[in-house]
């Protein structure tokens, strides 16, 4: 059995991907006190989504923001199935869950 490789870009590759009209107005899903390193960071399609996901952001006319909107539920559900709590940024904003529940 082969394993996929996981695909990582950062988040303006995985923005252009997902929707290139899409504008991140507050980027509450990144590191805003390294802002520009974390917008450069390479992660995962997932990891972006979830960013995203806490983010405000104006899509265009037309976007299916409720096919987005359903993925990232799916995959905040999977996190917390798995335990996982959110890593706490310095700006005081949850990052994506690394960390099990005592």
């Amino acid at each position: 059995m082969t394993q996929q490789l996981e695909v990582l870009m950062n988040a303006h590759d995985w923005g252009q991907e997902l929707c290139p009209e899409l504008v991140v107005l507050d980027p509450d899903g990144w590191d805003r006190m390294n802002l520009e390193q974390s917008l450069d960071e390479r992660v995962s399609r997932s990891e972006f989504l979830l960013r995203l996901g806490r983010s405000t952001v104006r899509f265009p006319n037309g976007f299916d923001v409720e096919a987005l909107l359903k993925e990232i539920s799916n995959l905040t559900s999977k996190i917390a199935e798995k335990g996982f709590t959110p890593d706490p940024l310095p700006s005081g904003k949850a990052g994506m869950g690394r960390h099990k529940r005592p």
